[in-house]
């Protein structure tokens, strides 16, 4: 899987112009800008999300629903002047889109039978890029000749071909991703100001928290059916016999492409290292910190102690077991913790409270084995440990057991997610219950 990149660059500083736009068009659909931290990931019906990258040369803006780019693009026209919208799908195709008043001035498409920006759009042919006049209108007169040779350029990762349109037009962070920037990747941007702006649809407000206790979930198939009974049916010994006899032809198709997987992921991992690294050097030489940009980078753990972990942006701390090790994990939002005991991977990750059911449900044809109710320093906690049908995992020919210990405070419930493939390990889970116990929200 390639790169995808999507922004919208405005011409000067007007970074309050956009922030005001953006309040009204999206205040007249519902939505409220939020000063509450972005603890979760997006909820795609309820949250918009965008991050502000300006300078007194340009203004930045990258939006966390790309089918809404286009209307949003419509309501920043409105102010007149030359916008522009740079794109790069899957690193095979990129372009840009130059509007005015009037829509489409200018469109570069690297390869148009592959992917078209904004599909819908198909009235009217859009005029085409003509160097000179690209140049003219966003005030590089002067460089037409080199935008000339990037149209020209045949990379094999197309996002360094929109790179080098970023730096002829001084606007190097537009080739930035909504995750590159949800993750903290740019938050040193040397002479850039980076703002991250949340908002939450007025029906949503204040559905976060649960009014049900985690201590009062039933688990059992009728609750977890939200009062849909669901009658228990046998399935006939001819099925499933015929359903064993594809598990095996399956296994063994699997067997044998294993190599042909190998292969194609090495051959990803070398394709894509280039492109990775040329990305990661784009922001060397940054300052250490940009205090006042609005915006600041959380890990999803910082080891303090060499036992402890801290994640300042959820304001929590455990207190790893013996035995434990701290993992790099994701840095987005909904990332907690990342450890390990032994061979057992652990990752933690917030849910919103309303989510309860949802955290809680019981895997398809799973049993429950355990349902063990605690407390934590006065918040209510539960383990529970599923077993899971053969065949469930990759790999694994018998039954294999998911756990999770739920926490749940104020504002989020927190999941610290295990899985066994073959059997349960109880001295691990000991170890893995002395790490939840220890968990702590910083004051």
């Amino acid at each position: 899987m390639g790169a995808f990149y999507n922004s919208i660059c405005i011409p000067g500083d007007r970074d309050q112009e956009v922030r005001d736009s953006l309040q009204r068009w999206l205040g007249g659909r519902g939505f409220e800008l939020s000063d509450q931290p972005v603890l979760f990931d997006l909820d795609g019906e309820t949250e918009r999300c965008a991050f502000l990258i300006w300078n007194e040369r340009w203004t930045v803006l990258v939006f966390s629903k790309y089918e809404e780019e286009r209307r949003l693009i419509r309501e920043l026209q409105t102010w007149g002047g030359p916008l522009l919208y740079l794109w790069v799908q899957d690193s095979d195709v990129w372009g840009y889109d130059l509007f005015g008043e009037a829509g489409f001035v200018a469109s570069f498409n690297s390869d148009p039978r592959s992917y078209v920006s904004f599909p819908g759009e198909d009235a009217a042919p859009r005029p085409a890029a003509d160097a000179r006049e690209v140049c003219r209108r966003l005030g590089f007169e002067g460089r037409a000749a080199e935008l000339l040779r990037i149209h020209r350029h045949r990379a094999a990762f197309k996002e360094d071909s929109c790179l080098e349109m970023c730096r002829l037009i001084d606007a190097e962070p537009a080739l930035a991703s909504y995750d590159d920037l949800e993750r903290g990747a740019f938050e040193d941007l040397e002479g850039w100001r980076v703002e991250q702006l949340h908002f939450v649809h007025r029906d949503a407000r204040g559905g976060c928290k649960a009014e049900v206790g985690l201590h009062d979930v039933r688990l059992d198939a009728e609750a977890m059916s939200s009062g849909i009974r669901l009658e228990r049916f046998e399935i006939p010994a001819e099925v499933l016999t015929e359903m064993e006899r594809r598990r095996r032809r399956v296994r063994l198709r699997l067997t044998l492409l294993k190599p042909v997987s190998w292969l194609a992921r090495a051959w990803r991992k070398a394709r894509e290292a280039p492109a990775r690294a040329r990305r990661e050097r784009r922001v060397e030489g940054a300052s250490p910190s940009l205090p006042d940009a609005g915006f600041s980078r959380h890990e999803s753990s910082d080891i303090i102690e060499v036992r402890h972990l801290i994640n300042e942006r959820h304001r929590c701390r455990i207190r790893l077991a013996v035995g434990g090790e701290a993992k790099s994990g994701s840095t987005k939002p909904a990332s907690v913790f990342a450890f390990q005991i032994g061979e057992t991977p652990i990752t933690c990750t917030a849910r919103p409270r309303a989510r309860i059911t949802e955290v809680l449900q019981q895997p398809s044809r799973s049993k429950i084995l355990r349902d063990e109710k605690y407390l934590i320093g006065g918040l209510q906690a539960r383990h529970v440990v599923y077993e899971l049908p053969p065949y469930y995992l990759a790999g694994t020919s018998g039954p294999s057991y998911l756990g999770l210990h739920v926490v749940q405070t104020e504002v989020a419930l927190y999941v610290f997610l295990y899985r066994f493939p073959r059997k349960i390990l109880k001295e691990v889970e000991r170890a893995i219950l002395a790490t939840v116990r220890s968990f702590r929200l910083l004051t």
